[in-house]
């Protein structure tokens, strides 16, 4: 079994899709241990899938580049990008909100459903479906929409477009409204799109909440799921190195003079 998803490795195929299909492989021959159709002990058991590797760059983007970002974009675009940028949502669920996912009242939004590429669905995984916190700034725009454009089962989320129309699918989003602008201002890069704004946050809550709040607000299975989406904050990390240096050496302190 490892010899064959090592094969599939050097096919080109993903850590992920390997990962689904040791854990549908182990899940078949569980079912064929219940029923007797398999006596011996699971094939699949601890067989591992390889060193998770990154396909592609996962760049970390400054406080001024994102400021400019959201600055630049299409009013809408910019609404959506905020949206996941302070609330670490997958950009299939801050599409899939509803108004009746929506407590403005408690400044609570309730992720429930998804909307990928012109289907709605539930969310991938029952730790998906989870409450966060609605961005005040998100809560101030959507107290602008009159109450009677609330209604229960309309989408909160999309961008008008020049011929009136609503787009909702990420990929022309990103295609003509993210991608130029992120081009435009020369922070573009292979890979950037929606999800890079999740990895901000997801990076940026690591920080300031203990890792299991962290993976709870990120709908994530497990912990490692999160760290893995944690982007190397070089210029976070130096900033708390500067701090601890303040507190263990004295200012001008000369290290290399003699004790």
């Amino acid at each position: 079994m490892s010899q064959w998803l090592a094969q599939k490795a050097a096919e080109g195929l993903s850590w992920s899709t390997r990962c689904d299909l040791r854990n549908i492989l182990s899940g078949i021959f569980t079912k064929a241990m219940d029923w007797s159709y398999h006596i011996d002990r699971n094939p699949v058991e601890r067989v591992a899938v390889g060193r998770r590797r990154m396909a592609r760059e996962h760049r970390k983007l400054t406080d001024d580049q994102i400021r400019a970002l959201l600055a630049a974009l299409h009013p809408d675009v910019r609404l959506i990008v905020t949206m996941a940028l302070l609330s670490a949502l997958r950009i299939s669920e801050v599409l899939g909100l509803q108004w009746q996912d929506v407590d403005l009242e408690r400044r609570i939004v309730y992720v429930r459903r998804r909307w990928y590429r012109g289907e709605l669905d539930w969310v991938k995984s029952a730790r998906s479906e989870r409450p966060v916190p609605l961005p005040e700034v998100i809560a101030q725009e959507l107290e602008r929409v009159p109450p009677g454009d609330r209604k229960p089962d309309e989408f909160v989320f999309g961008v008008r477009t020049a011929h009136g129309t609503i787009c909702r699918d990420d990929r022309d989003i990103n295609q003509h409204f993210l991608r130029p602008v992120a081009k435009a201002l020369g922070i573009y890069y292979p890979g950037f799109g929606f999800h890079a704004f999740r990895r901000e946050a997801i990076t940026h809550l690591a920080r300031l909440l203990d890792p299991f709040q962290a993976q709870r607000m990120a709908g994530h299975t497990h912990p490692r799921m999160t760290a893995w989406y944690t982007l190397l904050d070089v210029e976070g990390q130096r900033r708390a190195q500067e701090h601890l240096q303040t507190l263990v050496i004295p200012d001008g302190e000369n290290l290399a003079k003699p004790a």
